[in-house]
């Protein structure tokens, strides 16, 4: 009787840890979220922004299967378009969307003057718990859009300049 309800003890903690875990996600702001997961072979794009010039770190939170490499392509003058699914980050585009997406509601961002320019990039060779990258990038919003190769997924944080 007691291993029994040691097991239905485990499974409850199970139960609520996954709901805890799905809330944390569906509470993160879609235009600017802390964390991008990436599945192998596939980008996905969010925006950031910092109010100081500084060293922007991208750090690799978590590694399923096996991921050689991410490559992050930072862009300038970018605003999040529509359209986006329940897994899919929003893409950044110029403004207009060159492909006549119309533009996401995102509180904070103004119209952005200028082209679409890409701002820099960051390549994390060996992708390992904690592994880290960082650039230098003056203060300002910017579409972040990593790239990963091999198979499964990564989640990457960002650490804008404080």
């Amino acid at each position: 009787m007691r291993r029994k309800s040691l097991i239905l003890t485990g499974l409850a903690i199970a139960v609520l840890g996954s709901m805890l875990l799905i809330a944390a996600y569906a509470q993160q702001d879609p235009c600017f979220p802390p964390t991008i997961t990436v599945p192998g072979g596939e980008s996905r794009a969010a925006l950031e922004t910092s109010d100081f010039p500084g060293l922007w770190t991208f750090r690799i939170e978590s590694v399923k299967g096996h991921i050689s490499k991410v490559e992050i392509q930072i862009y300038e003058n970018a605003l999040p378009t529509s359209g986006n699914s329940a897994d899919l980050y929003m893409v950044c585009a110029s403004c207009p969307d060159p492909y006549g997406r119309p533009q996401a509601d995102c509180p904070d961002v103004e119209n952005p003057s200028g082209q679409n320019v890409q701002a820099g990039s960051v390549l994390i060779k060996r992708v390992t718990l904690w592994a880290e990258s960082s650039i230098t990038l003056d203060e300002g919003v910017y579409c972040v859009r990593p790239l990963a190769f091999g198979k499964g997924e990564v989640t990457i944080s960002i650490h804008p300049a404080l």
